[in-house]
């Protein structure tokens, strides 16, 4: 029994990590925008959500490697989180904080409503 864990811890450290590698870069994303920014994005999990979502998809059905999906999804991501802001947050906030928040808010909300409605069962 001992074994058998034994065996398995390589790849749970490796997973603890990865995960924590993900949580780290949202982390500074989220530091990112608000400190160039001043905006709370409350869509940041919810576009790390589509861009996994993404990875997966690619995985399963191109059969293409996860990292090297990582470099296909990232820059996919960022240009999303630019349109985002280029044409929703931006001219809809005028430059104010209750603003940026119901956007960011809103669009959480839609995205992952989104994603409930098209990849559950």
């Amino acid at each position: 029994m001992i074994s058998a864990s034994l065996s398995m811890l390589p790849a749970a450290i490796i997973n603890g990590f990865m995960y924590g590698a993900i949580y780290a870069l949202v982390a500074l994303g989220l530091t990112l925008i608000y400190g160039v920014l001043h905006i709370i994005n409350f869509a940041h999990g919810a576009m790390l959500m589509l861009a996994l979502y993404a990875a997966f998809f690619l995985f399963h059905l191109f059969n293409i490697d996860p990292y090297v999906s990582i470099l296909i999804v990232t820059p996919c991501a960022g240009i999303f989180g630019y349109m985002i802001y280029r044409y929703g947050i931006g001219p809809l906030a005028k430059g104010k904080d209750q603003n940026i928040l119901l956007i960011t808010l809103g669009l959480s909300i839609i995205i992952e409503n989104g994603a409930l409605f098209f990849f559950s069962g």
